[in-house]
């Protein structure tokens, strides 16, 4: 059944005043796709999918510290996986692996650890006895603990170890039920003397429970993970009048001393955070993104996007289900999300809804917002107001915006800092645009935020996805991420063949916000390209800003150097150059300004 409140139109509308300009694609791809993206339970198997052989590629002075053939790492947000002690040094991380590229029968938790100066070996199994997926990391003031769901049993699997790094782990599938059929699970540590261990997850959506098509329950141990005193909880201030369920993945978790924050980023449906004083006892709801429809299910019988009545179906703008929570040193609660724009036009029983892919933006809220403000985006690289994308089939199929899973992390002097991985639109594997790894920060509580930073700038032309940074920053970004060689993934979307993705572990300072290309000078340009489109030849008009050696490089969006013109030593000042194009096929190509490692770069059309 549809409900729907009449008056919240005008409210989503205030919600979208963008702190800084977030460019779109070209106003000719704003066209609805299929919104094909399922909760994966775990059962995927590729037996008639070739095996791609080790086609990834070098991850430079960055640190691979394991690698899986499994590409899915969330669906939607992504977890804790990374833990940073800023006293030892030490580093802890998890992820979603496998080394079996077909069905998956070892898919599990695999983890790493660091003590501050070498990592392990990549390893070669899971840490759990059963198969698993989604694990999820922390380590309390007793304890290191990982959470994970069977998808065979519906159970929750935890493993913990009193020492962090070392020792054998300690497996149980006690904390939940059965009956509740548990997936999808996080966890956050806070609490008295950091040992408490929050969990929650969601009950598999294709079995109503408690009135939902997926319930959000929480559970609490307050000795490290060893113990729960709290199980099978249904959140509370959850109606079903309002909400019809909850999918994977679309919602997380933090703590700090006795407050617990939830987050919960919905499509259709209002998204909203769930908030604890006490640890866990008692919790408030607050929306922080209205959409005007409740208890909505786009694929029941006559659901259509109407938000207000007027018999003209409405184009939803809202999260794109991707998101984090982080509570800061004072209390405050501060969330992230992508931006997304949904469409439900057929009033068929499971009929698809629809999105629109080339969507872009990551919003930013806290408790002292009045709205949610669109704050950083994929960016745009060649300054020419728009992304560069001319088919929807250019974007790989995460099912996400443009600029997504936005993670966060916090200093001790109450820095807040995001990393999020967003479209390049000057890196194409020559059917679809990379994703790199992007990073902003805030030194004053969230009031404003740097530009964007490339963090994965050193590996150009490869795919880099998924980034879990650690919640505790001191002088560095602490992430690991998922890289391959291929946009996209293998066990839904774009359905490419599985091959071996590595698992990266970057850590780059967070001292001062350097830009895009990571270097603090501009030292120029190339402020205008013309023709555009060319044909036989291009003028360009040239600004230098420092003197020095400057080159003009042409690429093809493959990345591969076609043309290189030497300018020589340059003076500041302005200047044109002509070059000839004749032996250039029709296509895009990226003209680049360079001196040393500095660049500026532009798009050119060739017909």
């Amino acid at each position: 059944m549809k409900r729907i409140l009449f008056f919240a139109c005008s409210i989503a509308m205030l919600q979208i005043s963008a702190q800084q300009q977030v460019v779109q694609a070209p106003k000719s791809l704003d066209q609805a796709a299929p919104y094909l993206k399922k909760n994966l339970l775990g059962n995927e198997v590729l037996a008639t999918q070739p095996i791609l052989p080790a086609s990834k590629k070098s991850a430079a002075a960055l640190t691979t510290i394991g690698e899986t053939y499994y590409d899915l790492q969330t669906n939607g947000s992504v977890d804790n996986r990374i833990t940073y002690d800023t006293a030892t040094g030490e580093v802890g991380a998890i992820w979603t692996g496998s080394l079996g590229a077909d069905p998956f029968n070892d898919r599990g938790g695999f983890y790493n650890f660091s003590n501050g100066s070498t990592w392990g070996s990549k390893p070669t199994s899971r840490i759990e006895s059963v198969r698993t997926g989604w694990p999820s990391l922390v380590r309390t003031s007793v304890s290191e603990f990982v959470v994970a769901h069977d998808f065979g049993t519906y159970t929750l699997v935890t493993n913990v170890r009193a020492t962090n790094g070392t020792g054998a782990w300690t497996q149980s599938t006690s904390l939940a039920s059965t009956s509740i059929r548990p997936v999808w699970p996080r966890a956050a540590v806070g609490g008295a003397s950091n040992k408490t261990v929050h969990v929650i997850a969601v009950s598999d959506p294709d079995v109503n429970l408690k009135g939902f098509d997926g319930a959000m329950m929480y559970w609490r141990s307050t000795d490290g993970g060893y113990t729960w005193g709290i199980q099978d909880s249904l959140l509370p201030g959850i109606d079903t009048a309002l909400f019809s369920g909850f999918g994977g993945d679309q919602y997380a978790i933090d703590a700090h001393d006795s407050i617990v924050a939830v987050a919960i980023f919905n499509d259709f449906e209002a998204s909203f955070l769930l908030k604890s004083t006490d640890n866990g006892d008692t919790w408030t709801k607050t929306e922080f993104w209205t959409t005007g429809l409740v208890d909505y299910d786009p694929t029941a019988a006559g659901s259509v996007s109407d938000v207000n009545n007027d018999a003209i179906i409405d184009t939803v703008e809202s999260t794109d289900n991707s998101g984090d929570v982080i509570i800061d040193n004072n209390g405050l609660v501060h969330v992230f999300f992508g931006r997304q724009r949904y469409l439900d036009d057929d009033p068929l029983v499971d009929a698809n809804f629809s999105y629109f892919p080339f969507t872009n933006g990551i919003f930013y809220w806290n408790e002292n917002s009045t709205a949610a403000t669109l704050i950083t985006g994929a960016p745009d690289l060649d300054a020419d107001g728009v992304l560069g994308i001319t088919a929807n089939t250019e974007i790989a199929q995460y099912f996400q915006s443009l600029s997504t899973f936005p993670n966060a992390g916090i200093d001790a002097n109450n820095n807040l800092f995001l990393v999020y991985s967003a479209l390049n639109e000057l890196e194409f594997s020559g059917s679809q645009f990379f994703n790199k790894i992007y990073a902003i920060s805030s030194r004053d509580g969230g009031a404003t935020w740097s530009d964007g930073r490339e963090l994965t700038a050193g590996i150009p032309n490869v795919e880099c996805v998924f980034p879990s940074l650690a919640r505790d920053v001191n002088d560095k970004y602490r992430l690991i991420f998922q890289l391959d060689g291929e946009p996209g993934l293998a066990v839904r979307g774009d359905l490419d063949p599985p091959g071996l993705n590595e698992i990266i572990y970057l850590d780059t300072d967070t001292a001062s916000n350097i830009g895009l290309n990571e270097f603090d000078i501009d030292k120029g340009e190339v402020s205008s390209l013309y023709p555009n489109p060319a044909a036989n030849e291009v003028s360009m008009n040239i600004s230098i800003k420092l003197a020095g050696e400057y080159q003009i490089e042409i690429s093809n969006m493959a990345g591969v150097l076609v043309k290189r013109i030497d300018l020589g030593n340059l003076g500041t000042g302005m200047l044109s150059e002509s070059v000839n194009l004749e032996n250039l096929n029709a296509g895009v190509y990226i003209v680049s300004l360079r001196s040393g490692e500095y660049s500026s770069s532009k798009r050119l059309i060739i017909q």
